[in-house]
């Protein structure tokens, strides 16, 4: 099986869930679910219908987070990641950095979506608690651990 290959902050947006504030990192825009709605989804989002992570991914522009929403329902986390009560940051990879990383791991797009225990590591190595970190404290080369045990995310402000 292949390996993971890190990928830093700055090639991924964060969407925050719980309510919380949502983290970001230079050259990405932040996304909220289940409390906040995200500027981009507000106007198509019904007020008594909350926005979940997936909802969210969805309405996002599909060259964005396309490959993002498919590792998801590919790794079957979609309704652990639409909980209402998750206390969780997930840094979004956007498909630019699925493109890198499909590169760095020598395969294809398809092969990468077939291997549920690959994606389950990958998707959860972008996962942080909530509280770890704000948008306006974070820090070049910041280390934040990870849902992905033994695997700091780095944050990357340089871009």
């Amino acid at each position: 099986m292949a390996t993971s290959t890190p990928m830093t902050a700055a090639a991924a947006t964060p969407m925050t869930t719980g309510g919380a504030a949502p983290m970001m990192a230079a050259g990405t825009a932040p996304m909220t679910a289940a409390v906040t709605t995200p500027p981009m989804m507000a106007a198509a989002t019904p007020a008594a219908k909350p926005v979940t992570i997936t909802s969210a991914l969805a309405g996002a522009p599909p060259a964005q987070f396309s490959t993002l929403l498919a590792a998801v329902k590919a790794a079957g986390l979609a309704d652990a990641l639409n909980k209402p009560d998750l206390a969780y940051t997930i840094f979004a990879p956007t498909n630019d950095a699925f493109t890198k990383l499909i590169t760095a791991l020598k395969t294809t797009p398809e092969k990468l979506l077939a291997d549920k225990a690959l994606l389950t590591k990958v998707l959860s190595y972008h996962v942080v608690p909530i509280g770890v970190a704000k948008s306006t404290s974070l820090k070049n080369n910041q280390k934040l651990a990870t849902l992905l045990k033994g695997q700091d995310l780095t944050v990357d402000l340089s871009k």
